[in-house]
This record gives C-alpha cells, sequence and structure tokens, in this order.
C-alpha cells in the first residue's frame, strides 16, 4: 500500500465518509470535469479524482476551478488502444484503460469509489440513497449457492444491466473498497487490455477475481444524476499502439460461452477478444433477480424477484402490443 500513499494525500481533500467520486477525460474534455466537480461540490464532497489520459493544461482554469479537481499524473507509459480503434471507438476504448486503473488505485489507497462519466451531474449527495441499498435476503439462489453477503451492503452495485447484455454498465459504478474489490479491479484492469472493461468487470465479479464481493444491482444510481449534454467532439489525432500487456484469460468458472482454448475464436491474450450476445449468460451480480432492495426516498422502488410466472406474464404482455398494434396498422 506504499505506493497508494502519495495518491491518498492527494485525493484526501475528495472524500466524504471516505467516499471518492471520480472520472476520467480526454485533454478536451477538461471543463466537463470541473463542471461534475461543481455539482460534487454542492453535494459535500471537497472536489473530484480526475485521470487524465494525458498531461493537461489546468493553468487555464482559475483558481476555484481548480480546487474543484484532484488532478491525478496521467500514466506512463500512455495507455493506447490498438489501431483497430482509430476512429468513433477510440474515445471509449481510452476511457475503459483510464477508468479501470482509477478505480483500482483509489480502491488500494482505501477510498470507496463513485466512478463516472465525465457527462454526468450529481443532482444531489448519493450516498444516503447508496446506504440503504441491502443484498437481497429473500432466499435466493444463484446457480444452486446461496446468494453472498444476503442482507448487507453490497460491495458493488451497478446501475440495472442492459438484459441483453447481462454486464453492468460502466458509466456509473459503486465500489466499497475491500480485499474482494481490490482483487477485482486488478484482475479486471489487467484483462481489459484484451476485452471490453463491463464485460470483463461483469465476468470477474460473477465468476471471477471478485467473486469474494457482495453485488447488486440497482436503478436507484441513476436517479441521483443527470446527464449534461456532450459539447460537439472535436477531431482527435489517433495515437495507438500494437502492442499492449498481455491479458489474462476468462476465470475457470466463467459461465460465459467463450470458444475453448486453442480453436480460432477462443480468448487471445495479445488481441481484442469480442464475445457476441448470446454468449454472456446472467450471473449473481447481473440477474434479473438479483436487484438491491432496500429503499430510499430518491429511488423506485426495486421489482420484485424474477420468477418464471413473471416472466411468462410479461411474454404475454409483449405479444398482447404486438399483435395490437398490427391491428392498429391493417
Amino acid at each position: 500500500m506504499a505506493a497508494a500513499e502519495p495518491l491518498r494525500l492527494t485525493v484526501a481533500r475528495c472524500a466524504l465518509n471516505s467516499a471518492v467520486i471520480c472520472t476520467t477525460v480526454a485533454t478536451d474534455e477538461l471543463q466537463l470535469a470541473v463542471d461534475l466537480g461543481r455539482t460534487a461540490r454542492a453535494a459535500g464532497f471537497g472536489c473530484i479524482a480526475v485521470l487524465p489520459f494525458d498531461a493537461v493544461a489546468a493553468d487555464g482554469l482559475d483558481a476555484s476551478d481548480r480546487g474543484l479537481l484532484a488532478l491525478l499524473p496521467p500514466p506512463t507509459p500512455p495507455l493506447l488502444p490498438r489501431p483497430q480503434f482509430c476512429g468513433k471507438q477510440y474515445l471509449s476504448r481510452r476511457r475503459q484503460f483510464h477508468r479501470m486503473r482509477l478505480w483500482r488505485m483509489l480502491l488500494e489507497a482505501g477510498f470507496h469509489v463513485l466512478g463516472v462519466d465525465p457527462m454526468l451531474r450529481l443532482d444531489r449527495n448519493p450516498l444516503p440513497a447508496l446506504g440503504v441499498l441491502r443484498v437481497r435476503a429473500d432466499g435466493l439462489q444463484v446457480a444452486g449457492e446461496a446468494y453472498l453477503g444476503a442482507g448487507s451492503s453490497p460491495d458493488v452495485v451497478g446501475g440495472t444491466p442492459g438484459f441483453s447484455l447481462k454486464q453492468i454498465y460502466t458509466y456509473c459504478v459503486w465500489l466499497r473498497s475491500t480485499p474482494a474489490t481490490r482483487l477485482l479491479l486488478a484482475q479486471a484492469e489487467a484483462r481489459t487490455f484484451g476485452g471490453q472493461d463491463a464485460q470483463v468487470l461483469s465476468e470477474e465479479l460473477n465468476w471471477g477475481a471478485g467473486a469474494n464481493a457482495s453485488c447488486c444491482h440497482s436503478n436507484c444510481l441513476a436517479k441521483q444524476f443527470s446527464v449534461a449534454k456532450p459539447p460537439p467532439a472535436p477531431a482527435r489525432p489517433c495515437a495507438s499502439q500494437a502492442e499492449l500487456p498481455l491479458a489474462p484469460p476468462p476465470p475457470n468458472r466463467t459461465r460465459n460461452s467463450w470458444p475453448p482454448p486453442g480453436t480460432a475464436k477462443a480468448w487471445k491474450p495479445a488481441a481484442y477478444n469480442a464475445l457476441p450476445m448470446a454468449a454472456h449468460h446472467f450471473g449473481r451480480c447481473t440477474g434479473r433477480d438479483v436487484a438491491c432492495s432496500g429503499l430510499h426516498e430518491t429511488c423506485p422502488p426495486p421489482p420484485p424477484p424474477y420468477t418464471r410466472q413473471a416472466a411468462l406474464a410479461e411474454s404475454r404482455r409483449k405479444r398482447g402490443g404486438a399483435k395490437k398494434k398490427k391491428v392498429g396498422q391493417t
């Protein structure tokens, strides 16, 4: 933990009850971070932790705006994607690398992390809402195993996932600093060199390095923020590199259907690996029936446990709606 001490000293002024709001930015996104920092200050946080992709010129900000940001030094060497990501995906891919690096560093420094994209704006202090969320304690089992941490405050809270993707959205995630989450982020950061951050984070949380972290998902997270309209994206030169650190393979216990090692589409440590949606599977942290329990006044009620009967009722409802629409078109 000695390496975390300089970071801890830099970020300590941002913390509220040991929790830190953090984000990552390209050099032309610094104003987005300042605007996020203003809403964090209004919500009770001293500042936000910011990891820029490259060196940024904060001298152009006035003193009050500079005080809203705890600017960390950009990674050395820079975290650059492979040439295949030059184009529309370039900014997203760089953010994935820096997001995982930042979350891992802050957790190792002992801070709880609310990691957000720079376009989000806090509407209020989110900690009271996060504080009432609990892992479900209604006898739920996942893949035949009792749910980890039932009734406890979760180590990881993601927004309610897109159920076709079966993975946590990484634009806004809550992580408590525990041994389990520190292991999770160390592995997720390493694997992100070979895959999408949301995919590998969810897979490691469900079945891998984060398997001892308690978790649930909640649409309460989204209710704590509003989304700012991003400015028009400027033309960005594409700095890339062909060789990245080797990415570890999926965990042995994964339920996602990766092709077996040695086959053409198996996980390759020195390449980018994509898994089709149909090969993703629900897990203990991303399943339909593992929404957090607990209710804060700013949050909608959590959904009831997902059952076969509920699935059939939803399917009938959709079929009925489709029939009505078809009748109306004739």
